[in-house]
């Protein structure tokens, strides 16, 4: 009995939570091209880095002090494959290849490991923009092969 309430209470939670960002992944779809502000919003969100109503400059200021952005960068700037794909690299927590290890976990290298395992295709220039729907398939793809694999033990 005890389980089936905690498994109602979850499921409501769960559905209000979603149902509060749905506004914002709406409006994430629908972009032709990120900015920082709205990728940073949606990573820091899945991350419990901020809480649901802070700003899309609380998310950049998050990342910026986990040391994922440089200084100075604008919510509003947009954002290339290579600078989503560094941050997405922290999101799992990968550990990358070589050059990325050795380079200072480049963004560079993050996103040649992203497209090495088929997260990213195989047309993408690193300095392109991404669209909304372009982000989310990546983190849908990232999540399928990158959390599962945490959570067996052989995230790369």
């Amino acid at each position: 009995m005890k389980k089936i309430i905690l498994v109602l209470i979850s499921l409501y939670v769960s559905c209000t939570l979603f149902a509060q960002s749905a506004d914002f992944i709406t409006e994430l779809i629908s972009s032709e091209k990120v900015t920082f502000g709205q990728f940073c919003y949606f990573s820091a969100i899945y991350q419990n880095l901020v809480s649901e109503d802070a700003s899309e400059t609380d998310a950049v200021n998050a990342f910026f002090e986990l040391g994922y952005l440089p200084a100075g960068v604008d919510e509003n700037t947009f954002i290339t494959y290579e600078q989503a794909s560094r941050i997405f690299v922290g999101f799992w927590n990968i550990k990358g290849g070589l050059f990325y290890r050795l380079s200072g976990k480049s963004g560079r290298y993050a996103f040649k490991q992203f497209k090495a395992d088929g997260i990213i295709p195989a047309k993408i220039d690193p300095g392109m923009i991404p669209g909304g729907t372009d982000i989310l398939n990546i983190y849908t793809m990232g999540d399928i092969r990158y959390a599962s694999a945490a959570k067996k033990g052989d995230a790369q």
